[in-house]
Formats: structure tokens, C-alpha cells, sequence
């Protein structure tokens, strides 16, 4: 096979199989955990209008990403899979939105693969395409907003309108799409005066823009009665960009969220902990070198503007708010592996590096296997197999307690077809004291099913071993996947 055949073999494998790792993921389906739950019982219980008002138990998303996800659970299939539909066809388009990109920033193939390989076969990404949340929508309009900006366009005029009708949507579907019209509107600008030339359907696009964003933030944004709780939520996640530059905090912030991005969000082990940021740098002296200055503004803007949002404490800088930001570090990574590529060329003889074609083929498997080596198809907390083993032995004398962040998850499979429990059932709550759990579970007579949690936490571990010293009765015990059911007798029925 000759080597464009290769490589176009290749792109449509990796696209395939990206499709095909995705569905997997979403088919199986894995357990909601608390968060998706607590917005999952938004969706499902308001109305489309209801929807358009502040949530319930503190959730807060783009108001068409919930009308969305309202009419595919219940028009679709009224089950997870329709809840998690959206997030799944939002990762299969930005792969070919992405790829369209790759085309028009890269004539070479080896360049594609080495990128699309890096999108594709990323677990975060696979995890969040099932994830009922807005994260996988955010990187589709991302790489949908970039595309419409960069594609070749008949007539100017096309690209204005085109861009105007994109970012008033894409402002209802993804709270960062505000961060990327900024950056356009710069870019815009800096072209046109490179240029020397102003279109008038730039003022259209911004006046477009500026006046949608107007009507999403006076109507939905302003006086959000979450905001005080996020706020707090996110300080101490430690999301916030410390503001005084002359402050050891402020750098010691840069470079563990430099460490989240190439370690934890690209998730390809310590290789890729050492070797993308230097692919990162030398993309960037790539397009600086052959004075590319829009596209240096492309690709650190929305990175800086997000930055100093989360500054203003306005908007957290985190590994799963940032997922948008991803295709553009692969742009960016790209840009640097094209531009050793083209050193590599200068210095390797043609035939040597003919031969060497073929090699490319590792790119895709090596970057695969990172997928294997992360537990495919990826969990967080499977409360449904605890719930399953409690209903196949739960007696009707017997009563549930559910461990406080396991409830809303709990709430949601007791309130659809998976459940339906009519035994008694105790909600535990928050409590900083771990000891107060405890005090909890001392009240409860009679035979109860534990349901507890272990996932990131010693707290099981804590409330079983007290238990245990009270000299509790421990009758069954069953642990699967982060969650854990235990039936206990507390006597004095």
C-alpha cells in the first residue's frame, strides 16, 4: 500500500474506532454519581419552562444543553441512555469537526493522525461522552466555533453571518462559548487591521454576539442564587487564580494547573507529562517564528481570558471546566510535532525517511493502549450493582440507610424504573464530623442496609470499623466499583 493510502486507512481507524470506544462507553452504561444525579432529577422532574429558571440542589448548566437533555429522556427513551445521548453525539461530531480543523491547519497526514490520535483515544474525553453534563458540549462548540472561523468561505459575507448565527447559539448552549467569541472578536480585529481592510459584517457579528450574551446574562446570569455557594465550592477545590503576581501562590497555582493539563487531562502517563509541554512550546515557537500572530491569539487567549476569569472568581479553572480547551492544546502540541517533523525531514535522507512511513502506525496503538490501561469502560461510583445485590435480599422488615452523597443518585433509581423501593429508607446527611455519622446509624433499629460510599473518602472504612467495635451485628456485605452494601442489625426493634 503506498503511504497516502496508509495514512488514509489510518484516519478513517482512528475515527472509527474513536466512534466505536464512545458507544461502547455509553452502552455500558455505568452507575450516575452524585452530581450527574442532583442534575439528572432537574431534567427529568421540571418542565421545559421550569427549566429556564435557577435549579434545584445547587446545579447550575446552559439553559439549551437542558432543554436538550429534557426532550432526548423523554422523547428518545426516557432512560440514562437518553440522558446520556447528547454528550455522546457532542463527542462523536468534535472528532470530525476537529479533524476538518486539522485539515485546514496541516497539510500533513502524519500530522492528523499524531492529533486525532491524542483526541480520540483520551480517557477523560471517553469518560465524559457519557457523562450527563455540559463538558462534552463545551468542546463541541469549541471545535464547531473554531471550524466555522477558519473554513474557506465563497464570499466574506458567508463567514460574518455564519459566525453570527454559530456564537448567539452557541452562547445558550455552553457557558464558555463567551470565552471564544471574546478571543474571535480580537481576532477579528487584529486581522482586519493587518489587513487593512474592515468588513462591515464584523460590526453585525459583534452587535449579534453583544446583544444575545446581554439577553443570556440579564435574564439567567445576573443575581444567580448559586453563585455565593460556587464560589465556595471552588475556593476550596482551589480553582481561583490567586490575583497578586509578585505572590508565590500565584505561580505555585500556574504550574499545578500545568501539571492537571498535561498529566491528568491528557492522561498518557508521565511521557506525556514531560514531553507535550515541550511539543507545546515549540508550537508556539513554530507559529511565532513564521510570525503567525493571529493564530498565537487563537490559541492563548481563550487560555489567559479563562485564566483571569477564574482570577475575578467568576469562572473556576478545572480539569473538567477546561475540557473545551483541550482541542486547542492538541492544535497547539500539533504545531510543534509538525514543525519536528519538518526539521526530521531536513536531516533524514528521502528513501530512510520512506521507509520510515510505515512507523506512523504506532502513533494510534500507543496512544490506544493508554485507554486499556485505564479500566475501559471507565466508572465513578456503581451505586446500581450495591442497589441490585440490597434488592435481592431486602425483606420487608427490613429498612435502607444511604450514605449522604450517595442520595441524590439513590433518589434518582428510586424515582425511575430501576427501583421503585417501598421499604423505609433513611437519608444520611453532610455532616464535617465524621463521628456525627456514626450518631446517625446509633438511631436505627431493627435490620438496615448499609448503602455507603468509599470513592475518594476513608469514610466507609471509618463508619464500618466503629461499627464493628459497638459490636454491631454484621450479617451480609457486598462491595462493587465504589459503593458498598452491608445489612446490619442495631437490635431493639
Amino acid at each position: 500500500m503506498n503511504k497516502p493510502g496508509l495514512f488514509k486507512l489510518l484516519i478513517f481507524f482512528i475515527i472509527s474506532l474513536g466512534v466505536l470506544l464512545s458507544v461502547y462507553q455509553f452502552l455500558y452504561n455505568r452507575s450516575l454519581w452524585n452530581d450527574e444525579a442532583t442534575l439528572s432529577l432537574n431534567i427529568i422532574h421540571k418542565s421545559p419552562a421550569k427549566l429556564l429558571k435557577p435549579l434545584d440542589l445547587a446545579q447550575v448548566a446552559p439553559l439549551l444543553f437542558l432543554e436538550i437533555e429534557h426532550f432526548t429522556f423523554y422523547f428518545i427513551s426516557g432512560t440514562e441512555y437518553g440522558l446520556r445521548l447528547f454528550p455522546l453525539l457532542s463527542f462523536i461530531a468534535s472528532i470530525f469537526f476537529l479533524y476538518q480543523i486539522l485539515k485546514i491547519a496541516f497539510k500533513n497526514r502524519a500530522t492528523h493522525i499524531f492529533a486525532l490520535s491524542l483526541f480520540v483515544f483520551n480517557s477523560v474525553l471517553l469518560y465524559y461522552s457519557s457523562e450527563v453534563k455540559q463538558y462534552m458540549s463545551d468542546v463541541l462548540v469549541a471545535n464547531v466555533l473554531y471550524y466555522c472561523l477558519l473554513k474557506t468561505y465563497k464570499r466574506d459575507f458567508n463567514r460574518y453571518i455564519t459566525l453570527a448565527i454559530v456564537g448567539a447559539v452557541s452562547i445558550f448552549l455552553s457557558n464558555i462559548s463567551i470565552i471564544i467569541l471574546f478571543t474571535f472578536g480580537l481576532y477579528l480585529i487584529f486581522n482586519s487591521y493587518k489587513k487593512k481592510a474592515w468588513h462591515p459584517g464584523i460590526i453585525y457579528v459583534f452587535l449579534t454576539w453583544s446583544i444575545t450574551f446581554g439577553i443570556y446574562y440579564f435574564s439567567f446570569i445576573l443575581n444567580h442564587p448559586t453563585r455565593d455557594y460556587m464560589v465556595g465550592y471552588w475556593s476550596r477545590e482551589q480553582a481561583f487564580l490567586p490575583l497578586n503576581p509578585l505572590s508565590r501562590s500565584f505561580y505555585l497555582f500556574l504550574f499545578a494547573k500545568s501539571q492537571m493539563i498535561f498529566y491528568f487531562l491528557f492522561g498518557y502517563g508521565n511521557l506525556g507529562k514531560i514531553f507535550f509541554p515541550l511539543l507545546f512550546l515549540t508550537g508556539i515557537f513554530n507559529l511565532y517564528s513564521r510570525k503567525a500572530f493571529g493564530s498565537i491569539m487563537l490559541i492563548t487567549l481563550p487560555i489567559m481570558v479563562h485564566l483571569a476569569l477564574s482570577g475575578l472568581k467568576m469562572y473556576p479553572f478545572d480539569k473538567r471546566l477546561i475540557l473545551y480547551l483541550y482541542p486547542i492544546f492538541i492544535i497547539t502540541i500539533a504545531f510543534g510535532f509538525d514543525f519536528c517533523r519538518v526539521k526530521l525531514a531536513g536531516i533524514v535522507k528521502p528513501k530512510v525517511l520512506a521507509k520510515l512511513a510505515p512507523v506512523v502506525v504506532v502513533i494510534p496503538i500507543y496512544f490506544c493502549s493508554f485507554v486499556y490501561f485505564n479500566s475501559f469502560p471507565m466508572v465513578h461510583t456503581e451505586i446500581k450493582q450495591s442497589i441490585n445485590f440490597i434488592k435481592s435480599r431486602l425483606e420487608d422488615n427490613q429498612r435502607v440507610y444511604v450514605y449522604y452523597d450517595l442520595v441524590p443518585a439513590f433518589t434518582y433509581y428510586n424515582q425511575t424504573r430501576f427501583m421503585n423501593l417501598k421499604n423505609p429508607v433513611t437519608y444520611g446527611f453532610y455532616d464535617p464530623d465524621r463521628n456525627n455519622y456514626i450518631n446517625q446509624l446509633k438511631l436505627l433499629k431493627g435490620k438496615n442496609w448499609l448503602l455507603l460510599s468509599y470513592e475518594g473518602t476513608d469514610a466507609e472504612k471509618f463508619i464500618i470499623g466503629t461499627l464493628d467495635k459497638l459490636k454491631y451485628k454484621k450479617i451480609e456485605s457486598y462491595t462493587f466499583g465504589g459503593a458498598s452494601a452491608y445489612l446490619y442489625d442495631f437490635g431493639n426493634q
